[in-house]
């Protein structure tokens, strides 16, 4: 007696109660029918209204050639966020006989680079419905500020503000980069044209970080490839100031040109080397410290840290 309760139990559970499932953008869902409705209805996530979606006898009714009704499934293809909500099926007196919550998600894909690596993604939407944006991850652009990078399949030019820039336009619907920058860091997302999210791509770009130790009157040099009109480089002595005072006296390459005046450092004797670089013959015990080269928007692309030994 007890055993049968139970699988009776479990049966009234496995009908009546509430299924969850979570589907992605653009995937075709098929929900299956213990015993065929006679009415189906739909309740989205994001307001209260209640849609027929089909009903017995009534072809007039399934109007979007979206959903389709077999022996023993509902479809539903092309799935967006507009279809997450609750799907409720019902007999020809009204009564509730099935219950199915579906939630639609984007596809989330995730990418780590460096410095000047290229960077490309794409999705499959139709270049029309093509809406592609950039929130950026820094302390000077919050990530909820949207920059639009393509807008119904036209690429879109004012990024200047993120200050990740030069993108190139891939089919059917998406974005490359051949030189990435510490300010392409963030989120990119694909929408459609009802701007349903199907694809969310986390960037994070890497600093480069190198080290050096050497002694006084060795050789050292570093370059890394930045247009030289980018192309700043800071020098923070070991034995002085904090990390993130700057002055003239710290500033070894300013927009591609070398600067003079290292006096208060004591570590002179600099050459530029091309694209983004220095170079020092004969090195001093002053030489010790930490190196940064930032781009134009003052992101910082490689910190470069040497410690002089003494002979």
């Amino acid at each position: 007696m007890m055993v049968v309760l139970l699988l009776l139990v479990a049966f009234v559970c496995f009908s009546f109660c509430l299924r969850h499932e979570e589907k992605y953008y653009g995937d075709t869902h098929y929900i299956r029918l213990l015993r065929k409705p006679d009415f189906i209805e739909f309740s989205p996530n994001d307001n209260s209204n209640v849609t027929i979606l089909w009903k017995r006898g009534d072809p007039s009714v399934t109007l979007d050639k979206k959903f389709i009704m077999l022996t023993s499934y509902f479809t539903i293809t092309k799935l967006t966020q507009k279809d997450s909500g609750r799907y409720i099926m019902r007999d020809k007196d009204l009564k509730e006989i099935y219950n199915y919550t579906l939630e639609v998600k984007a596809t989330a894909k995730g990418y780590y680079g460096k410095p000047g690596d290229s960077f490309a993604f794409t999705y499959r939407l139709e270049l029309n419905s093509c809406n592609i944006y950039f929130f950026p991850e820094s302390e000077r652009q919050p990530r909820k500020l949207k920059n639009t990078i393509v807008h119904q399949g036209n690429l879109q030019g004012g990024l200047d503000k993120s200050g990740c820039t030069g993108f190139d336009l891939l089919e059917p619907c998406g974005i490359s980069k051949k030189v990435l920058q510490m300010s392409c860091n963030g989120r990119y997302e694909v929408r459609d044209q009802n701007d349903n999210p199907a694809l969310v791509v986390s960037l994070e770009v890497r600093q480069i970080k190198r080290y050096f130790e050497q002694k006084p009157g060795d050789r050292f040099e570093f370059t890394y490839d930045l247009e030289p009109n980018s192309c700043n480089i800071y020098f923070f002595p070991e034995s002085g100031r904090q990390s993130g005072e700057l002055t003239i006296n710290d500033t070894l390459v300013h927009q591609g040109r070398l600067r003079w005046r290292l006096d208060a450092s004591g570590c002179t004797g600099l050459d530029l080397l091309e694209p983004c670089g220095i170079s020092n013959e004969v090195l001093q015990m002053s030489c010790s410290g930490r190196y940064e080269v930032r781009d134009q928007n003052d992101d910082l692309a490689i910190v470069v840290s040497l410690k002089m030994q003494r002979k």
